[in-house]
Formats: structure tokens, sequence, C-alpha cells
């Protein structure tokens, strides 16, 4: 899919590509404040159609845009804390796990 042009298609986006990430870095606990403004930029301007009578794609278009960037943002932090959790354990002495197997498997990993 590509940017949304639809409030059809932009809620389509929420759901099924933004959420999930989202969702996802909720469960890290720490979602960013420049990731929660991005929703809020994000749901203001699709409101602007509504509300101030602005032109219906032009909202759906900047609204798409900061989902999109939310979600890399979001992308981001997932990344980040599993490269925390990764450096986390290779500071673990865990060569005594299975006979060293566990570790040779997670270096390869």
């Amino acid at each position: 899919m590509g940017k949304p042009t639809t409030v059809e298609e932009l809620v389509e986006f929420y759901y099924d590509k933004f959420k999930l990430i989202y969702d996802d870095a909720q469960l890290l606990n720490s979602p960013s404040i420049e990731l929660l403004l991005e929703v809020h930029a994000a749901f203001d301007h699709l409101s602007r159609h509504w509300r101030f009578g602005q032109d219906l794609a032009a909202s759906v278009d900047r609204a798409a845009g900061h989902l999109k960037r939310g979600t890399f943002d979001a992308f981001k932090l997932i990344v980040r804390d599993t490269r925390d959790q990764y450096d986390q354990l290779m500071r673990s002495n865990i060569g005594a796990i299975d006979n060293g197997e566990f570790e040779r498997g997670l270096v390869q990993l």
C-alpha cells in the first residue's frame, strides 16, 4: 500500500501498519514524546476537514505523513530496545548454558 489518499485507506494504514508497531513500542513502556506528538498531529490534521472545512484529501495526506513518521519512530524504538537487550545478553556469562551451545547459537544469530 502506498500513501493513503482516503479516510478509509488512512484507517486501514492505522490498524494494519501503525497500530501494530505502536502497540509493540508501548510494550517496551517507553513510547517517546515524539511518537505521541505524531499521533496527535495526524488526528489534528484529519479533524481540520470537519472543523475548518479544509480539503479532505489534503488533510488525509498530512495525517498519513504523520502516521508514517510515527511508524518509523516506533520501529526505531523497538530496534534500539532489541539492541540494548542483545548488548545486555552479550555482557552476561552465558558460556555455561548447554555446554556453550547456547552462546554459539546466539552469536551466529
